[in-house]
C-alpha cells in the first residue's frame, strides 16, 4: 500500500489525468478510507468534524502558481 497519505482520497477519483481542466467537481461522499486516526496517532480530544487544507505551488508558464483544495473530514473514533 503506498505511503502517501493522500492515496486514501487519491484512488477513488475517477479523473486520474492532469490537466484538471477548470470547473471540474467530483464527489466522494461518505468516504470510507478506514482508521486514519490510528495510523497517525490522533488522541481521542480530535474527534469530531475538521476540514483538511491542502496547499499546491508549482510554476505554470513561468509563473508562479498556488492552488488549494479543501476535504471534510469526520474523525469518528481513535
Amino acid at each position: 500500500m503506498p505511503s502517501e497519505p493522500w492515496y486514501q482520497y487519491t484512488k477513488h477519483l475517477e479523473n486520474v489525468h492532469c490537466p484538471i481542466k477548470a470547473g471540474y467537481v467530483e464527489r466522494l461522499d461518505n468516504l470510507n478510507i478506514g482508521n486514519m486516526a490510528a495510523v497517525f496517532d490522533i488522541p481521542p480530544q480530535f474527534i469530531g468534524e475538521w476540514r483538511v487544507y491542502h496547499e499546491i505551488s508549482t510554476l505554470r508558464n513561468g509563473f508562479p502558481a498556488r492552488e488549494c483544495f479543501m476535504i471534510p473530514t469526520t474523525i469518528a473514533e481513535v
